[in-house]
């Protein structure tokens, strides 16, 4: 999961990506969900907006989903190397 406005904590996520997000997991098996931010602080506010949203944090507590944060400055770093 990714996005510009996903980094907003604060504000809920909408009908779309609820509904994607739990037929991913529900129906799909995919527990293990990567969240990509530009940076290390872009990616802790998705998932910090992830825990706050009581939808999306109730789904990733009953399917024990794994947040993976990973971010694009780190990902072309390791290009660079």
């Amino acid at each position: 999961m990714t996005g510009s406005s996903f980094a907003i904590p604060n504000t809920p996520f909408g009908p779309y990506v609820i509904a994607g997000f739990f037929y991913a997991v529900k129906h799909l098996g995919l527990t293990d969900q990567m969240v990509m931010g530009y940076d290390a602080n872009q990616t802790s506010r998705i998932i910090q907006k992830v825990k706050n949203d009581p939808i999306m944090n109730m789904i990733v507590k009953k399917f024990n989903v794994n947040l993976i944060p990973v971010n694009h400055v780190d990902v072309d770093d390791d290009e660079n190397t």
